[in-house]
């Protein structure tokens, strides 16, 4: 026969512990610094919006926009700086 394995006191509390521990050491600073490029995609996205609403359509033109792309291209361009910035990141 095989002998049941005896429980620990305090054992699902122990790992409750451990796994709440776990969370802030290991996930949570991830989280966070996803929420910060996030952030700073969104900052970056709304300085260039601003600076292309602000051209004429001549001068978008120039740039190959039209007015209706400016959203469009405002995320994109903040979204490959952040993609670049991680890439340089990862190099380091």
């Amino acid at each position: 026969m095989v002998d049941k394995p005896r429980h620990i006191p305090y054992e699902e509390e122990a790992q409750l512990m451990l796994d709440v521990v776990n969370f802030f050491v290991q996930k949570l600073p991830h989280a966070i610094e996803s929420t910060a490029q996030h952030f700073d995609e969104a900052a970056l996205a709304s300085t260039l919006f601003g600076r292309l609403s602000q051209m004429t359509d001549d001068e978008l033109a120039e740039r190959g926009l039209h007015r209706d792309d400016i959203s469009k291209a405002a995320a994109a361009a903040a979204h490959l700086f952040g993609v670049a910035k991680k890439v340089n990141e990862a190099k380091k």
